[in-house]
């Protein structure tokens, strides 16, 4: 089981975040820099700071932590909340005098200074990544500092450099963690039983690992009971009609009747009035007792009417899609990934109580007067 520990994670996962910082995002959120300020080629050369003044903000024992990286990483999290959360209230209280701002400089601050401690710690335990593994941190690295607009670059002042510096910690910390954590016994009750208490897991067991991504196609007929134009469930006179009229389709439905041409006539579901009222779904996708009802029919068979939030519906399945052997193979890896997490989880928790006696072992110095200017706004 691979897996890359805690922030250091997020890194690796979000290369499409800042794939999405364009020319217009960089307008918007960088200062004015001037040709003479930066200066970046398609060949991919180094963007030039003329102004960016690098200064220590940490030391780690020996180690130490500049302000070119905690700005990659100031960068990294104001992107992630503005883009991902929609927030950038930055003075937002989080606790009794603590601000949004306080917070995500605290977790820049334990990520910065994590990246060093298991750099150490990789030293002290005799660990390397092999040539292949360097090879794809610089890879990912690259691919994550060309996304950046060069006025952001400039802006931040950070580098190629700061970016493969992190990637290999990165990389380093998953060699650390699976040598601390190598010894540590998994309590697989505790497991089992967050396991079965898993949404994912209790839907996908409800329907059997075969059947989970079966899809069927059907028609409906769908009378409505909700104003379309506000949305709101219509009066108890108007239900009523509306079932009166549904049963009258049903009845000519099961008559036998093209489904197709009563659907196109007369459902009042604009999203299937051109397709002769036709959906293919899988589970998950539509209201459940639409879904019910729709898997529970025969090929062929029509139901009767089938009442949920939008109004009455007529079913009629037309076709089931079984599960192919790939989506199966999906479908069971989605399992054994469930029990990997809950088990590591457990591995997690182990070694977060580890790292932090190791990190008391280490002397951390706050550069009080460079830290203090780093902001979010």
């Amino acid at each position: 089981m691979k897996k890359t520990l805690g922030m250091l994670l997020v890194l690796v996962l979000t290369i499409s975040l800042f794939a999405g910082c364009n020319s217009e995002d960089a307008e918007n959120e960088a200062n004015e820099v001037t040709e003479d300020e930066a200066v970046n080629n398609e060949g991919g050369e180094d963007v030039t700071v003329t102004d960016f003044n690098d200064e220590v903000v940490f030391t780690v024992d020996d180690q130490e932590i500049m302000l070119s990286e905690i700005n990659f990483w100031t960068y990294y999290y104001k992107s992630m909340y503005e883009g991902s959360y929609g927030i950038s209230d930055w003075d937002m209280e989080m606790g009794e005098g603590v601000t949004l701002e306080d917070g995500i400089k605290d977790t820049i601050k334990g990520v910065s200074v994590q990246g060093v401690v298991m750099e150490d710690l990789a030293n002290e335990y005799g660990l390397e990544l092999t040539e292949e593994a360097k090879e794809e941190y610089m890879t990912q690295a690259s691919s994550i500092y060309e996304s950046f607009d060069p006025t952001i670059v400039a802006q931040y002042g950070f580098d190629l450099e700061n970016i493969e510096n992190i990637m290999i910690q990165t990389g380093l910390s998953e060699l650390v963690f699976e040598e601390m954590t190598k010894d540590v016994e998994v309590d697989e009750d505790a497991v089992q039983v967050a396991v079965e208490a898993d949404p994912t897991y209790t839907d996908i067991m409800s329907v059997g690992v075969e059947n989970y991504s079966d899809q069927v196609r059907a028609r409906h007929i769908l009378i409505s009971t909700v104003d379309q134009t506000t949305n709101q469930p219509l009066e108890a006179d108007a239900i009523a009609a509306a079932k009166e009229k549904a049963e009258d389709l049903l009845e000519r439905a099961k008559a036998g009747e093209d489904f197709a041409t009563l659907a196109t006539e007369n459902t009042e579901d604009p999203g299937s009035v051109e397709t002769g009222g036709e959906y293919t779904f899988g589970r998950g996708q539509m209201v459940p007792e639409f879904e019910e009802a729709a898997f529970n029919l025969e090929e062929g068979e029509i139901s009767d009417l089938v009442a949920t939030s939008y109004g009455y519906h007529i079913i009629k399945l037309e076709e089931k899609l079984p599960s192919t052997e790939e989506q199966v193979e999906q479908v069971e890896a989605t399992v054994a990934s469930i029990r990997e997490n809950y088990e590591y989880q457990q591995l997690s928790e182990a070694f977060s109580t580890m790292y932090e006696e190791k990190l008391e072992e280490y002397e951390v110095v706050v550069n009080e007067d460079v830290w203090a200017e780093v902001t979010l706004k």
